[in-house]
């Protein structure tokens, strides 16, 4: 599967150049056009490329892969929030022996700090209800 050709012979055997290194997907076939120069692909394959550079640019093309919100950074961060929060509660729970099930397995979210002793379940239950209480507050103000 990875042989690869580097280099591709054209005009009669007068000319050497690298071969575009893509590959067709559903043959698996490494593309036949040279690649441009000081790159791996040709300029159908995206060797002419660079990406957008500055910072318009940049929020044009994510603009343009927009579709429903689901992905954006805001609600990437949401989720990483609440996975955190569920597994604190889950060690809570843990820890006043309220379960006897297994821990949840897999990686653990951005910003998740294990809770081992009943201490830290109280100041984490305070610090979550004081954090619910000033969201309220500051909304009605």
């Amino acid at each position: 599967m990875d042989n690869l050709e580097k280099m591709i012979v054209l005009a009669g055997g007068s000319i050497t150049c690298l071969r575009c290194t893509a590959r067709a997907k559903h043959s698996k076939q490494q593309c036949r056009k040279p690649a441009m120069q000081g790159k791996t692909k040709c300029r159908t394959h995206g060797g002419a490329s660079t990406g957008p550079k500055t910072q318009a640019g940049k929020d044009a093309i994510r603009q343009a892969h927009y579709k429903h919100g689901e992905q954006t950074l805001e609600a990437k961060a949401a989720r990483s929030d609440k996975s955190a929060e569920m597994q604190a509660l889950e060690d809570i729970m843990h820890v006043m022996n309220m379960t006897s099930a297994e821990r949840t397995r897999g990686r653990k979210a951005l910003g998740y700090v294990s809770i081992q002793t009943f201490e830290e379940a109280r100041r984490w239950i305070y610090l979550d209800l004081l954090k619910k209480h000033e969201a309220e507050n500051g909304a009605e103000s």
